[in-house]
């Protein structure tokens, strides 16, 4: 769902280059492979949505080389329902 909604925020963002990170080595490798898996619907989403980038990478970095991204997924369990944007410094 996180790197549906990345690629719904660079659409929005009329973004044509994109580099998405996770931390879910499978679910990339789903999205790489294009695997049918429980959440197939939502990967097909995700292969077919990134058709719309000019480039569009969607890779895997641990969680321990991502503390700031792991730190505000944490913080965002604390908030109520619904889309919310951080948009930090480079």
């Amino acid at each position: 769902m996180a790197i549906r909604e990345a690629l719904a925020l660079a659409d929005d963002l009329y973004m044509a280059n994109i580099q998405v990170a996770s931390d879910s080595k499978v679910v990339v490798e789903d999205i790489r492979d294009n695997n049918p898996t429980v959440y197939g619907a939502i990967i097909h989403e995700i292969v077919e949505h990134r058709s719309n980038f000019h480039t569009c990478n969607i890779g895997h970095e641990s969680r321990s080389s991502n503390v700031e991204a792991h730190k505000l997924a944490k913080h965002a369990l604390s908030l109520p329902a619904g889309r919310h944007v951080w948009l930090g410094q480079p």
